[in-house]
């Protein structure tokens, strides 16, 4: 399955990526591990994914691309004009997807390959990497616009912000975050957030069809999703609130990075939980994935926080987890995520 076999990769790159005492070992873990990825996805054949027949077949043949946003058109012309093989686009989306998440987590914590590992593990190597790499795209761009809203940069945000909407349109949800990201995390803070996330909850359908053309295609994709997502949601849910008193007794720290953590864990939860608990719109189920980086990170750093040995039995612990979960994949398929649907690996040659 390609889940587990990027996890796999994952584990075998761990030794490389531990060892952050000098910068030539702390570069060339990162390096290697970007490397490895993007060979991983980009040399996969079309059959891997739903959606990437898809992709594929109109970069090579440049026909029906009106459905995609402007700044894909303009990446497919261009990549076409160098090469015509769709392995090209592959590699290109997967470099830009795992070089702003290994980017982002490395510029956070010196734990890095641990939130990488939780990412794939629990829903993003299918759901972005493989069928939403539009999408993958655009949360690559909101990554890299993040640490401009915490320097209080906000032509530099809105720059890279412009940016992902031109890749997804999903992204516009990310305009107002520069505002909610200057605010520290404060509980009293917390009843406009909730009220005006309901607002946007009973506009959700709205909003996806005044967004996509395809319409139909993101609430059946709802409605699949739905239907067997509940143990994924609890194991992130996990991994979101389990270090979540944490960090907000901590907050004086770390202010900033703290509160974003904070805030965007709540938006994660508040988009996925109301998604599946109110059947919402499509559109929430495409902004919880703009958020879903944050929890793996919101965890990698309260174990780096933890003693040595504590450290090390919660990353056993952790490693164990994901293992007895993959393993539910294929004895428990129907209380399972639709984002872990099993797709057999196979390079684009085969």
């Amino acid at each position: 399955d390609m889940t587990d076999l990027t996890l796999l990769v994952l584990l075998c790159l761990a030794p490389f990526c531990w060892d952050n005492k000098t910068p030539f070992r702390r570069n060339t873990g990162a390096w290697l591990m970007f490397a490895c990825l993007v060979l991983l996805f980009g040399l996969r054949h079309y059959s891997v994914g739903t959606d990437s027949f898809n992709y594929a077949f109109r970069y090579e043949t440049l026909t029906d691309l009106e459905p995609f946003e402007t700044g894909f058109r303009w990446l497919i012309y261009t990549l076409h004009a160098v090469c015509e093989r769709y392995t090209f686009l592959f590699i290109s989306l997967a470099a830009l997807l795992w070089g702003g998440l290994i980017h982002f987590y490395r510029k956070y914590t010196a734990l890095y390959w641990l939130p990488v590992f939780l990412f794939c593990a629990l829903g993003g190597v299918n759901s972005v990497a493989n069928n939403g790499m539009r999408q993958g795209a655009a949360i690559a761009l909101f990554l890299t616009a993040v640490p401009c809203a915490l320097q209080k940069q906000w032509i530099r945000y809105y720059i890279w912000a412009a940016l992902a909407f031109l890749f997804h349109r999903s992204s516009i949800f990310i305009f107002p975050l520069y505002f909610l990201m200057q605010f520290r995390f404060r509980r009293r803070i917390l009843i406009p957030v909730f009220l005006i996330f309901c607002v946007i909850l009973a506009f959700a359908e709205p909003i996806t069809h005044a967004l996509f053309s395809d319409y139909t295609r993101y609430l059946m994709e709802v409605e699949q999703i739905s239907g067997g997502k509940l143990v994924q949601l609890a194991l992130v849910s996990c991994f979101g609130l389990f270090p979540f008193y944490h960090h907000y007794r901590t907050l004086s720290k770390n202010p900033p990075v703290k509160s974003m953590l904070l805030w965007m864990t709540v938006l994660y939860l508040l988009c996925s939980w109301g998604m599946y608990i109110f059947d919402a719109g499509g559109a929430l189920s495409r902004v919880a994935w703009y958020f879903f980086p944050f929890v793996p990170l919101n965890f990698a750093l309260y174990i780096s926080e933890q003693p040595p040995k504590t450290k090390w039995l919660m990353l056993i612990g952790v490693i164990g987890l994901i293992f007895c979960y993959r393993l539910g994949v294929y004895y428990l398929s129907d209380t399972v995520s639709q984002a872990d649907i099993i797709y057999y690996y196979k390079f684009f040659w085969q």
